[in-house]
């Protein structure tokens, strides 16, 4: 039988089962912790799958981790019932959920999700609202239903995002964030202070996919673009661009004044960054890049190394 969350508001939540692989779900993790709540166990991916994560907490804490290949799994679902979790939270976890495990717990599964729901669902929101072009995203956290990202809305918090800001830069404040909205959600529950609301599906968006391999930079459009698409995708998985057979990855740069020239060619060189002509009469100004195998550095550095000279392009 499918449980109603909404039928235990008020009553107190301890015991926790936490769904969390990648980084992003750290803060929130140490967070319920430090507020007093007992997480049972770690379902997490498979170790071939994953990088750093929660699973390196929850070993230190002696908890029991699972890394279930198949979540439909009936063994799955008899595991996470021993433990009689009053809810289970997941942060930075990709795969979802099956009915079974959602209904497990007498309030059910809450998600947290690093966007304003219900814009930039899916796996790649923090890129993707920089991609957008959007001036402020946040952290939304909801009950889950069988639908990915789709369930009722029980707290958000917004935060502006930076102009220079890039998609790491941005992942790290919206971790904090979602932790902070994490324990706020549950002592909410717990109160019965929260009404769940519907999302709004007319203004639903998903986040593009973004591949595992670098993109390759096409001067041809403009500044404002590939300003954006160098801040999505830095740290991972970058931006990179040719000059005399090197590959170079872009760390950051900036839309500059306009004006003409031929896309991909170096207009001027200085301290303050490498500008380059774009598509639509428009210029980048390059602040920080990184050689293939080096570490970043500053423009200067690069013009002095290479020998960049004005009317040179990029490849």
């Amino acid at each position: 039988m499918v449980r109603n969350p909404s039928s235990s508001a008020g009553s107190k939540i301890e015991r926790i089962v936490f769904f969390g692989t990648d980084p992003f779900a750290i803060a929130s993790f140490e967070a319920l912790v430090a507020s007093g709540y007992k997480i049972l166990a770690l379902v997490t991916e498979p170790q071939r799958n994953r990088g750093r994560g929660p699973d390196s907490i929850a070993g230190a804490w002696r908890l029991p981790i699972l890394e279930p290949d198949d979540l439909t799994g009936r063994d799955v679902e008899e595991k996470l019932r021993t433990f009689d979790p009053d809810i289970q939270v997941v942060v930075g976890f990709v795969r979802s959920l099956p009915k079974a495990l959602i209904s497990l717990a007498p309030h059910g599964a809450l998600k947290v999700h690093p966007s304003l729901l219900p814009r930039h669902r899916g796996a790649f929101p923090v890129p993707s609202a920089i991609l957008s072009g959007d001036k402020e995203t946040g952290v939304t956290s909801f009950l889950l239903t069988e639908k990915p990202d789709a369930g009722p809305i029980l707290l958000s918090k917004s935060t502006p995002i930076g102009t220079d800001e890039t998609a790491g830069d941005l992942n790290a404040r919206l971790a904090r964030l979602a932790a902070e909205l994490l324990v706020d959600t549950i002592r909410g529950l717990e109160e019965g202070a929260l009404q769940p609301r519907s999302q709004e599906e007319s203004r639903a968006s998903d986040s593009p996919e973004i591949g595992t391999g670098p993109a390759a930079i096409d001067w041809k459009q403009a500044a404002e673009t590939l300003s954006r698409q160098i801040r999505a995708y830095h740290p991972s998985p970058g931006v990179t661009a040719i000059y005399e057979g090197q590959e170079l990855r872009l760390v950051r740069a900036a839309p500059a004044p306009s004006g003409t020239g031929v896309p991909g060619t170096i207009l001027q060189t200085g301290f303050d960054g490498i500008l380059v002509a774009c598509g639509g009469k428009t210029r980048l100004r390059i602040t920080q890049l990184q050689p293939e195998g080096q570490r970043p550095m500053s423009p200067s550095a690069f013009v002095a190394k290479y020998r960049v000279s004005t009317g040179a392009r990029f490849e």
